[in-house]
């Protein structure tokens, strides 16, 4: 009778040690489940923050390009060569109108023209800032001491408001996110005669 019980004990004894082992490889199955679930969901995380930070980056860095053209504009045309106003004023002398390009770089704030694949406005070399401005038209200056005559007569050169249009671009190219803002604004300056 002992020998019989032995055997039985034995038997099962080894089918108990495979289900330990199927049970070890559950539990392992499920924990590995449940951390790459954790790993997914932490990673779309990152994406999704990663994409606000550059959707705010190039925001900031296309209304830091039209914070540029409003400072532009407030400068003296005098004092400085390919002046935005003075462009876009001369064009309309010589009866053309071409947007005025304006790029927005580290080293140099205002850059004349397009924005080439290497200019960045942040020292990290991630944000493009670039504005295109139309002159969008000219009225008459209706106030009182408006007209200027060096004959005293009513013929000569008026003061006029300039109305002008920029649209401006925020880019990070590397995340390929891009923001556009789009700012009026007029300034008053001399019109010459036949110009309205």
């Amino acid at each position: 009778m002992r020998v019989v019980a032995t055997n039985i004990l034995s038997l099962s004894r080894q089918r108990q040690s495979g289900a330990a082992l199927l049970v070890s490889l559950m539990i392992l199955l499920v924990i590995s489940l449940i951390g790459v679930a954790a790993m997914k969901t932490s990673l779309f995380n990152t994406k999704i923050s990663s994409s606000s930070q550059a959707a705010v980056m190039a925001f900031n860095g296309a209304e830091a390009a039209i914070s540029a053209v409003l400072l532009e504009v407030r400068q003296d045309r005098d004092s400085r060569p390919n002046h935005m106003v003075s462009d876009l004023m001369l064009q309309i002398a010589q009866g053309s109108q071409a947007p005025v390009l304006r790029c927005y770089t580290d080293a140099n704030m205002v850059k004349v023209g397009a924005c080439a694949a290497t200019d960045f406005m942040d020292s990290r070399g991630l944000v493009q800032a670039y504005s295109s401005t139309v002159m969008t038209g000219v009225t008459s200056g209706s106030e009182t001491g408006s007209q200027v005559s060096s004959s005293g007569g009513t013929s000569g050169t008026r003061f006029g408001m300039y109305g002008f249009m920029t649209g401006a671009a925020g880019k990070v190219p590397v995340l390929n996110v891009e923001q556009f803002t789009v700012q009026e604004f007029a300034t008053k300056a001399l019109v010459v005669s036949g110009e309205m």
